[in-house]
């Protein structure tokens, strides 16, 4: 597992050096570097949010189908709150 916070400071000090040679070439006002990194943050935050909570939020979408049983990882089960989605390792195939 990567170390988030030393990649997304690493990511940080990149956008604004590069805002900040883009600002000195004349190719964007000073002021707006403050405006255009938000900008790429806040769209950045928005791409990585949808990315991570993907699968969560198709567990959910599934489990909201009458009469279906979701069987996914024990990390969506747990943050789930349907009853009918559950964890690939509490359950075991029966015969009947």
């Amino acid at each position: 597992m990567p170390n988030w916070s030393q990649i997304s400071g690493g990511l940080d000090r990149i956008l604004l050096v590069g805002l900040t040679w883009l600002a000195s070439k004349g190719y964007i006002t000073s002021a707006d570097i403050a405006n255009y990194a938000t900008l790429i943050v806040g769209i950045a935050g928005a791409l990585y949010a949808f990315y991570v909570n993907r699968n969560t939020n198709l567990a959910k979408q599934a489990a909201s189908i009458p009469g279906t049983t979701v069987l996914t990882t024990p990390e969506i089960a747990n943050n789930t709150v349907q009853p009918n989605v559950v964890s690939n390792t509490t359950n075991k195939v029966e015969k009947k």
